[in-house]
């Protein structure tokens, strides 16, 4: 249809709510343009206004297991006695704290994610949105993929007792999942949009972790300072004098094969064999046991430095700074508090600038296995960055850079550093 001739004029002659309770409805008579080009009859319709929603489909690649939630509908068992308790994705309604604005749809599904299976959540993909359903509600709905690892699950989900929500946890095998989807087992639209999505695209998903690599976005405050973000895996930066490693208090590197940035960091700094894969000397691992001096734990906010290994060679890394950014306890986990990674990022910046780097890449303090929320440490790392260069002006460390492993992290990182600046950051390419 040529763009001049869709129908665009509507007509509201009256309005009146009929129902004002938790949701609303509206009664409206309307009369709209024709495809003819002529107005329709007015007409009496009712609308039902309850907010916009947000949906994610959880997966979890290490485990090939797709997360869902089973809870009681009314509606559904009203229209299928005894079929009340429906499989779904992951979801809830936009909420406005009392007095204050509505929250993100990102905000929402990392709330919702939490509050129904425990985990948390630092990469999401968007899907896409939709009316859940345009004859008679004006609900959108935000639809998001998410991929977890069961040591995110910080607590047991369930949902929030408050608003008497009782959700039972479900597990799919990723492939018995999709032919559930492809035999139409499922009635939530939510689960089968994003599982027909997750299908079309199950061969060419980025992994979590592109080790190829990495887009750069800067703020440059002045001549001498910047603040910016990698994107990716550190894998793929480079050219970064400094890189830090958030550790727990006892200073113990992830293992060779876990996809953390300490584990990365270990690896890469590796001596390997000629094959390049198999290692034969754990060169940044060892060091920082020495860095130890036989103590079995430090305490948060301690930095301790080693040499960065094959790093220097591949990756022109000068020097790896060690912070104690996240606290352990035997036989009650792991953890940090906002305080912890404060007192983290104010030591670890003094420390490199102390060793004259002129850059560094820091990685989101606490969102991993420490069990806070992107949402919370990133207003702290941003803060500890500019209040850094704003004593120490001729500090020689210029640049800060923080890691975003996914679009939800770019974005969060984006927004701080603007509010926290003034300036926003803007896309610069790589070098050759």
């Amino acid at each position: 249809m040529p763009e001049q001739a869709k129908p665009s004029r509507v007509k509201i002659t009256e309005h009146a709510r009929v129902l004002d309770l938790f949701f609303k409805v509206d009664d409206y008579l309307i009369s709209h343009e024709r495809f003819d080009g002529q107005m329709s009859e007015p007409r009496s319709t009712l609308v039902f206004e309850r907010g916009d929603a947000v949906g994610a489909l959880l997966y979890d690649p290490e485990r090939r297991k797709i997360i869902t939630v089973c809870q009681f509908r009314l509606p559904v068992h009203l229209r299928e006695p005894g079929r009340g308790w429906m499989v779904e994705a992951v979801a809830g309604m936009l909420h406005a704290p009392s007095g204050g604005e509505l929250e993100t749809p990102y905000d929402c599904v990392m709330r919702e994610t939490q509050e129904e299976t425990g985990y948390q959540l630092t990469r999401l993909t968007p899907i896409g949105k939709y009316f859940s359903s345009p004859g008679g509600s004006t609900e959108i709905i935000h639809l998001f993929y998410a991929e977890v690892r069961k040591v995110d699950q910080t607590e047991k989900g369930g949902g929030n007792e408050t608003e008497g929500e009782d959700i039972e946890i479900v597990e799919f095998d990723i492939d018995d999942f999709f032919d559930r989807v492809v035999a139409g087992e499922f009635q939530d639209p939510k689960l089968i949009i994003a599982g027909q999505w997750l299908m079309a695209r199950r061969g060419s998903l980025a992994a979590e972790y592109d080790s190829r690599t990495s887009r750069t976005f800067v703020a440059e405050l002045n001549p001498r300072q910047k603040i910016g973000i990698k994107t990716g895996n550190v894998s793929a930066t480079k050219d970064v004098e400094a890189w830090v490693n958030s550790e727990n208090t006892d200073m113990q590197m992830d293992r060779f094969f876990r996809r953390s940035v300490s584990a990365t960091i270990r690896v890469l700094g590796a001596k390997k064999h000629e094959d390049g894969k198999s290692i034969y000397e754990d060169t940044i691992g060892l060091e920082l046991t020495k860095a130890m001096r036989g103590r079995n734990f430090v305490t948060p906010g301690t930095v301790l430095e080693t040499e960065p290994g094959e790093l220097e060679k591949t990756h022109n890394v000068k020097r790896i700074f060690h912070v104690a950014s996240v606290a352990g306890d035997i036989g009650t986990g792991i953890s940090t508090t906002l305080a912890n990674i404060e007192r983290s990022i104010e030591a670890v910046l003094l420390a490199i600038s102390k060793r004259r780097c002129r850059s560094a890449l820091i990685p989101l303090f606490g969102t991993g296995q420490g069990g806070f929320p992107v949402s919370e440490v990133v207003p702290v790392l941003v803060k500890g960055a500019r209040e850094f260069f704003a004593g120490n002006p001729k500090s020689a460390l210029r640049e800060i850079y923080f890691v975003a492993y996914s679009e939800g992290d770019l974005a969060r990182l984006k927004n701080e550093i603007h509010a926290a600046t003034g300036v926003a950051p803007v896309e610069v390419e790589a070098e050759e």
